[in-house]
């Protein structure tokens, strides 16, 4: 089996997207698993076969320059790796560059989650130019249900938890870390107003993250409301995330809507792999992941999550469930292992 993948995201050298951190370790079982591959990064310049990496390039975004491309390494299978958000330009472009090699045994992994649903035209060109849908969470199932072919495949997590043990909360000081873009939708102005509540003030608080540039309205926010209370830090842009969250007890990730995010939330499924709960509000990045009361909680305001928070502060024994729970879900239902050997019975099997 030679399979190539296709991705408009770029491998960059400081900490990658979840898209790539997932597509990369998915690419390296594949090869420990005797599986011949290629990651074709497509950027908007005029790149044509350009060596990157081993067994990567960048090339350009022309569908008939990377047709030209896939003719010459003659894979089995092609994956084009979708990371939109908003069908309406990307999502045409996934279908031309179907439509140049329909050829092929081409399938299309939707791992993000839609600002807005594909029409019924873009579903019915799809499954016409495809050989099948793989998606990330139970959501994209559902609005991919008009296609015969299609499988769900959750994202896996992307760091080695295989010697972890959940770390038992005995600490003095219990920390709360928000990771995530200083953006509203991510709700890190939910963070800043539960960091200033009076119940609060015993607990340390830590928001860390990328889109951390002086003009970004919510950054410049959070660095005023550090300046003024003791309990808050902001660390900005980690290229190591996974260092901060192993010293922190619980991550609060109280998101307004799952668009634009991975469909499975990376930092989410990274923190469970420490063993770290979860508190999060329902939406469609975290839905398939936290459960709510067994591995983290999902609350619907400021007040649920005040709640919460001190619930687990205050109870050890409740902290330990939950933290030995979020590691086991990790273990058993997003390991890189099952979703590698879920893939190759799919693609042997025609999806």
């Amino acid at each position: 089996m030679f399979i190539v993948f296709i991705t408009r995201h770029y491998n960059q050298k400081k900490r990658v997207s979840g898209v790539i951190s997932y597509l990369k370790i998915l690419d390296q079982m594949l090869k420990k698993n005797g599986v011949q591959t290629v990651i074709l990064y497509v950027k908007n310049k005029t790149y044509e076969n350009y060596a990157y990496e081993k067994n990567a390039y960048l090339t350009s975004q022309n569908p008939l320059i990377i047709a030209k491309i896939l003719k010459k390494l003659k894979p089995t299978h092609i994956i084009f790796i979708s990371s939109t958000s908003d069908p309406t330009f990307l999502y045409w472009w996934w279908l031309s560059l179907a439509f140049a090699n329909q050829k092929q045994n081409c399938y299309l992994y939707q791992t993000t989650n839609f600002k807005k649903s594909p029409n019924k035209i873009q579903l019915c060109l799809l499954k016409r130019l495809l050989q099948g849908v793989f998606v990330g969470n139970s959501n994209l199932y559902k609005i991919f249900k008009i296609l015969p072919k299609k499988k769900l495949m959750k994202p896996a997590v992307t760091i080695d938890y295989a010697f972890r043990k959940a770390k038992h909360y005995t600490q003095n000081k219990f920390t709360v870390l928000f990771m995530g873009h200083y953006t509203k939708i991510k709700g890190v102005d939910i963070v800043l107003t539960l960091s200033q509540k009076s119940s609060m003030k015993e607990l340390e608080f830590y928001i860390a993250g990328g889109n951390s540039r002086n003009d970004n309205f919510y950054y410049k926010k959070a660095l005023k409301a550090a300046r003024l209370m003791p309990n808050l830090s902001v660390l900005g842009f980690l290229e190591n995330p996974q260092s901060i969250i192993s010293k922190c007890d619980v991550l609060l990730i109280p998101y307004r809507s799952g668009s634009t995010i991975l469909a499975v939330s990376q930092t989410a499924l990274e923190a469970m792999a420490l063993g770290k709960p979860v508190i999060t509000t329902s939406n469609t990045a975290t839905n398939d992941l936290v459960k709510d009361g067994f591995n983290g909680y999902i609350c619907d305001s400021i007040s649920s999550m005040e709640k919460k928070i001190i619930d687990l502060k205050n109870n050890p024994t409740l902290y330990n469930k939950l933290a030995r729970n979020a590691l086991a879900t990790i273990k058993n239902e997003y390991n890189i292992e099952e979703r590698t050997k879920q893939l190759l019975e799919s693609l042997n099997a025609g999806l």
